[in-house]
Formats: structure tokens, sequence, C-alpha cells
């Protein structure tokens, strides 16, 4: 965990080595991420106290798990899960009951995020046109949402010519944010106001408890340092530097000396003051 100087004030014990994807609930005190064990030939999800606390795994009989988001209560998780060469989002209980499936669209679903009140999910969606490298930067990716109980289909809430991905709602309800082509963007959360919140944007931004900063990750474009992901020694993943914004500025301060492999692993907020991010060494670290 660091303060918004970068500096780091805790460190969540036990983590295993092969963790990524983490997500914290509302009060900072659980945590789900992406579990990839070497041994096994599929990815899961892992749940513990940010302390440490009552690791263990959730079930998700015949899906695979990439991206997580643990419910503002900590009693579901949210996931982007494939399954015979699809990808949708899931929503189970943390005690592994109640697995659903919520969407079905033959592109790729990702990045789910609970809107506060654990009633909505919004997500991005590759649409027809998509990247297989990177479905979230296909030019027809957009922002979707669907009831967290399944009881209503998606609503598309983005439909611009371009990449719009990683939503996250504000801690009111009333607003999500979202990467747009390269820009930090924001929108009601029906879909209406769309509109730039800060032109150099980053990925995956995530509202502070108290609504006024939003974190986010970005790429320096001549400094792409090699870190290790996961386990193995011998990956490589380009590291992204987190950064916070205050919303009613639009003003960057970068955090220069957090990093994390990939915008795969997202910041996020333990509380007003401190972020969770799961740092990496950087292997050929030249001069940032």
């Amino acid at each position: 965990m660091v303060d918004l100087h970068g500096r780091t004030t805790a460190i969540v014990p036990d983590v295993p080595v092969q963790a990524f994807a983490p997500s914290v609930d509302a009060d900072g005190s659980r945590m789900a991420f992406v579990d990839a064990p070497q041994e096994l030939a599929y990815n899961q999800i892992g749940v513990m106290g940010t302390d440490g606390s009552d690791p263990r795994f959730v079930p998700t009989p015949g899906v695979v798990v990439d991206t997580v988001a643990i419910s503002p209560d900590g009693s579901r998780i949210a996931f982007a899960g494939e399954q015979k060469g699809s990808s949708d989002i899931y929503v189970v209980n943390t005690d592994g009951t109640g697995l659903r499936q919520l969407t079905s669209d033959p592109a790729t679903d990702q990045y789910p995020q609970w809107s506060p009140d654990g009633q909505t999910i919004v997500y991005d969606n590759a649409g027809t046109r998509e990247r297989s490298s990177d479905p979230q930067f296909s030019p027809t990716a957009d922002v979707w949402s669907v009831a967290a109980n399944g009881s209503e289909p998606p609503t598309q809430l983005t439909t611009s010519p371009s990449d719009d991905n990683a939503p996250s709602f504000s801690p009111d309800g009333a607003s999500i944010s979202y990467f747009h082509q390269g820009e930090l963007w924001v929108m009601a959360s029906d879909g209406s106001h769309q509109h730039m919140l800060v032109k150099r944007g980053g990925f995956t931004p995530r509202w502070s408890p108290d609504g006024t900063k939003i974190a986010m990750t970005y790429f320096v474009r001549r400094w792409r340092p090699t870190v290790q992901f996961g386990e193995d020694l011998n990956s490589a993943a380009p590291l992204v530097v987190l950064a916070v914004v205050d919303v009613s500025t639009g003003t960057v301060t970068d955090l220069s000396k957090v990093g994390m492999a990939t915008d795969t692993n997202t910041p996020q907020w333990v509380d007003n003051g401190h972020l969770l991010a799961m740092r990496v060494p950087v292997r050929d670290p030249g001069t940032p």
C-alpha cells in the first residue's frame, strides 16, 4: 500500500507471487485477485483480507478467470470469464455459490466494475472489429452495463467510433469514468453527458472513496522497462506508472516510483489517502 506521494506505508502479507488484477471492497478490508499458479492450466479467483487474513479460493467450475471486481460489501465477485472460447461477465458469491453468467455476446467482455449499491455492473465489450491481441483497444470497443442479478439484458452506454473501455463508477453512483482513445473521460451513469476530463488519459481509472480523485496507470513512452509478471522469472511485461487526477481541477500527479506490470493490474483505493498496487521489480530500469 502506498500514500499519495508514492511512499510505501504497508505490505499485504502472503499474497501469491503469481497473483494479479487485485480488487478491493468499499471499506478496504478485503481483496479479490486472479491467481495463476504454474502447476494449473487455468486461472482462479483468490480472496483474502488486506491484512493477509482468511485466504481462500473461490471455485468457478468450467470457467477460466480473467479480471475480477469484488462487490462494495465484499460478498460477491464479478469477473470476466472464458468458457468455450467466449469471454463474458459472470458473478459468484465469495463462498463459491451462486455462479451466474450475465452476458453472452460473441465479442470479448472484460473489466467489470460494480455500482456503489451493488445493483449494476459496468464493463467493456470489444464489438464487431475486435483486436485479438488486446480487445479493450478495439476500434469498436464500448462501455456497457448489466444488472448484477441478471434480471435485465445489457445496455450499451457509449457508441463512439473509437475505443471506450475500463469503466468505473463514482462513489455516489452518478458518474462513470472510462478510457477513451488515449484520454480520461467521464459520463453520467445512464451514458449521457460524455465529456473529456483529462486529455492525457490513463488506463483503468478508479475513483477515490470520496469522489475527489481518480487513480489511473499509463505508459511512459520514452521509458519502457521490462518487468516480471507472475512467478515466472523469465516473463516480460511493460511497466505502467501510477498517477492520480484531481477531479475538480484536472491536475495529474505522477507517483513515479510506483509501477505495475501492464494495465491488467489496476490501482485500488484502500481509503482516500492510500492505494493498493501490485508492485513489481524493474528489470531494466534505465532512466525514468
